[in-house]
């Protein structure tokens, strides 16, 4: 498994940068995905020069730093940036609720979305396949050493403190948990 790169980019044009995250063997050569950022550098045709923040293979540690750098650098509002939304080094973030052509988009995939509805979904009517009797877990329930495994395991998942509320989540609810508590509390 390669690494996850945090990487901030320098347009040598005009001085803005990009915060973002890759895992691509050579993060020097990988430009970087940002709207707007791209947007820039095809404009411009301007050379960039590549700074390495952090390199790690621990998810949760990435996640920490990324999202420590987005707030304390406040890559979001700052006019020396060209990120459109906190970096979490996990994903690729939210590329269409701050798109100047937001509307359309969403318009785009919703009629998208429509067209595979019904008789056009490929899992419509499907649902027999494994339902009642023909689901393996039909009719039987988990013992009491399998879900005291279950929960001991959930136990050892790594948690995260979020820098906004303080409260506490495991990784996969952490991401989904800090865009609606930064959006909510309007503090960063």
């Amino acid at each position: 498994m390669n690494p996850t790169y945090l990487y901030v980019k320098t347009c040598n044009h005009c001085g803005k940068k990009y915060f973002g995250k890759t895992t691509e063997n050579n993060p020097y050569k990988y430009r970087g995905s940002g709207v707007h950022w791209k947007s820039h550098l095809k404009k411009h045709k301007c050379s960039y020069t590549t700074i390495i923040y952090s390199k790690n293979n621990i998810k949760q540690i990435t996640m920490i730093k990324a999202l420590h750098f987005s707030i304390f650098n406040n890559i979001v509002k700052s006019d020396k940036w060209f990120n459109l939304c906190y970096e979490n080094g996990l994903d690729g973030g939210d590329t269409i609720s701050k798109h100047s052509k937001n509307k359309e988009i969403r318009k785009k995939i919703s009629k998208n979305a429509k067209k595979r509805k019904g008789e056009k979904n490929g899992f419509y009517n499907k649902g027999y396949l494994i339902s009642g009797e023909k689901n393996p877990m039909y009719g039987k329930n988990h013992s009491k050493e399998t879900r005291k495994k279950q929960s001991e395991k959930a136990k050892k998942r790594p948690r995260v403190s979020c820098l906004n509320c303080h409260n506490n989540y495991t990784i996969n609810n952490f991401n989904k948990h800090y865009k609606s508590c930064i959006n909510k509390n309007k503090i960063f």
